[in-house]
């Protein structure tokens, strides 16, 4: 699901990954953490929706330094 180009899939990839945080937050983040840059802007704006503005921050700082990283490495994120 997470290279699937669709909005709705991604928007309810993005909803799930944000009501599953409400029941499991440590796993969820760990997800979070380590799949950021794999995550459609879609998804990934809508499962941080309702986390703490300073984890959002944090983790829309990972996905753009992992960005910029792999960019310069000559890698595109969405092939991953």
């Amino acid at each position: 699901m997470i290279q699937d180009k669709d909005y709705f899939v991604q928007k309810g990839l993005g909803w799930a990954l944000r009501e599953v945080g409400n029941i499991y937050p440590e796993e969820t983040m760990a997800f979070l953490h380590k799949n950021c840059i794999n995550l459609h802007s879609v998804a990934f704006t809508t499962a941080i929706e309702k986390i703490s503005p300073e984890l959002k921050n944090t983790l829309k700082l990972q996905r753009k330094e992992k960005e910029v990283c792999l960019k310069f490495k000559g890698f595109s994120p969405h092939l991953l």
